[in-house]
Parts: C-alpha cells; sequence; structure tokens
C-alpha cells in the first residue's frame, strides 16, 4: 500500500567502507572484532547510560570514535556510553552485536532535497515511504544521496557510518516519530565498528531535529 520506499542498506549496506581521514581504524579496531567489543562511558556524568554487556573499553579502541563527535559530546556534557563491536554493515546488525533492541538503534538515510542535503533518522527495522516523505517535508524533490555525496559530506567517517548529528555537518536533521519517543538511542559512530548510546532527550537539546511521520515497518514472512 505504501508508495516508493528508501532503504538506504540497500544501496551501501555490505561493502568496505569509503575511508579518508579515519583509513586507520579498521586496524585499530582488529581487537575490537576479535573480543568481540568493549564499552566506556563518557562525558563527566556518573549517569551515562551503559549499554549490556559492558566492559573497559581500552584507550586505543577510543581512538575510534569519530573525533568531532567525541569532542562536541564532551563539550556539551552529554553522558554517553561509546561501545567498540565486530564488524557490522546494517542498522539490525549493529543492533543484534550490541545487544539492543531495534527500535533503539537509529539508522540515517541522507537525501537530496532539491539544492541540499538532509537527514532522515529512523529506528533499524522501519522503512522510509517516499510519498509519505513528500508530504512531510517542504521539498519538490527528494532522492537518495549518492556514495560520492556522502564521502564528500562525511569525510571524517566511514560509509555509511555517519553519526546522525547534522549539526556537525550542516544537514537538517528530522527524525520519525517512532524514534522520538525511545527513552535512549544508539546509533553509528564514524565506522562499523563504533556505536554511541544515549539519551534521546540529550540528543534532542543537541540537534534540535524536526519530528515526522514517514517510516513504516515492513512484514517478513
Amino acid at each position: 500500500m505504501a508508495g516508493a520506499t528508501f532503504d538506504s542498506e540497500h544501496s551501501f549496506g555490505k561493502r568496505r567502507a569509503f575511508q579518508g581521514e579515519v583509513r586507520g581504524v579498521l586496524a585499530l579496531n582488529d581487537r575490537a572484532r576479535a573480543q568481540g567489543g568493549h564499552c566506556e562511558r563518557g562525558s563527566d556524568s556518573p549517569t551515562a547510560p551503559r549499554p549490556q554487556e559492558s566492559q573497559p573499553a581500552s584507550k586505543e579502541a577510543l581512538m575510534s570514535v569519530a573525533k568531532r563527535l567525541k569532542e562536541y559530546l564532551e563539550q556539551n556534557h552529554v553522558p554517553y556510553s561509546h561501545c567498540t563491536h565486530r564488524m557490522a554493515y546494517t542498522a539490525q546488525e549493529v543492533a543484534a552485536t550490541q545487544h539492543v533492541p531495534g527500535q533503539n538503534m537509529a539508522k540515517t538515510v541522507v537525501l537530496k532535497a532539491d539544492d541540499q542535503y538532509v537527514m532522515v533518522v529512523l529506528p533499524a527495522p522501519l522503512k522510509l515511504d517516499l510519498e509519505m516523505l513528500r508530504r512531510e517535508l517542504p521539498f519538490g524533490r527528494l532522492e537518495l544521496a549518492s556514495e560520492k555525496d556522502l564521502a564528500w559530506l562525511f569525510m571524517d567517517s566511514e560509509l555509511g557510518a555517519m553519526p546522525p548529528l547534522g549539526n556537525l555537518y550542516n544537514p537538517p536533521v528530522f527524525v520519525d516519530q517512532s524514534l522520538a519517543v525511545r527513552e535512549e538511542i544508539v546509533f553509528n559512530a564514524g565506522t562499523h565498528v563504533d556505536t554511541i548510546q544515549m539519551r534521546y532527550d540529550d540528543f534532542e537539546r543537541l540537534v534540535h531535529p524536526k519530528v515526522i511521520h514517514a517510516a513504516f515497518a515492513t512484514t517478513c514472512g
């Protein structure tokens, strides 16, 4: 019944990531892949959420978080947990490796909207409906950003692993209402082996996303 749909992971899912500034990250995270992952709380707040099966991360693993993201969260005193995990490309795979609900795993879709780019963030199990999105957003033309676009927009992240903090990269951010009701969210932290977990309220305070309704659940037989 839904119209045309967007699923970013269909476009740039299962393939090695583009790498510029963080080319050395994959080597640094060999240990994380072999050991099954580590977690460490960030910022100076004792209330930072800790994902399941957490354990202290090595200094080396902490380096794998996109530098701008980590600095931004620390400067704003945002409680967060940084985790490393086995290599995973799709948001659903990341949720499984991190033992977090798929509805808490934020998937970022980047779109070309007329003459600008926008980020749409939704839970991992859902997909975007293009017709619904057109009704929600004030743009005449919407299409998935190309891999070349992503490489240019997110030079400090691996392809498809950009964090959903558009204010670090300029694109405005739209969040599906199904994610906005979650207490905590988890998202890629610039690589396919790193995630950040933080409270949605903190994410909203930092990013000021516009809440929309443009995602639907697929039924799998």
